[in-house]
């Protein structure tokens, strides 16, 4: 058999990018069963308390009837965090937005050029 480099290079640019594309999948994996895992959690205790007051006469107090509800409601916020910590471009973002400084590990190559305009604009204000 006779394999020629550009075969060999692109076989292993390949695997290269299956490799990459199999850690980045995972990652969304995890965010999405974490998303799940997070609503489960905060509605179930909301469905168990309507469910027993609809059939079994479960005649819960004010003060614990609402800790169910609230946790449920609130149950919005937590995809946001969840993404936020999971997902460095986003959390990047909310850090520009709220004009919090990143570190110079953190910043992308693609984002260099343009801190380095936006350090010579604040250096001449």
């Amino acid at each position: 058999m006779d394999y020629d480099s550009d075969s060999n290079s692109e076989l292993i640019c390949n695997i290269c990018k299956r490799g990459a594309s199999g850690r980045r999948e995972a990652k969304i994996t995890k965010m999405i069963a974490l998303m799940i895992t997070a609503f489960l959690l905060a509605w179930s205790p909301y469905a168990a308390l309507a469910l027993a007051a609809q059939y079994f006469d479960a005649k819960p107090s004010a003060s614990v009837a609402v800790l169910p509800t609230i946790l449920a409601k609130s149950s919005i916020c937590y995809n946001p965090i969840i993404y936020a910590f999971l997902n460095k471009q986003f959390s990047q973002s909310l850090k520009k937005i709220f004009g919090m400084r990143m570190s110079r590990t953190m910043v992308a190559d693609s984002q260099k050029p343009a801190l380095t305009r936006m350090n010579r604009q604040e250096q001449r204000n």
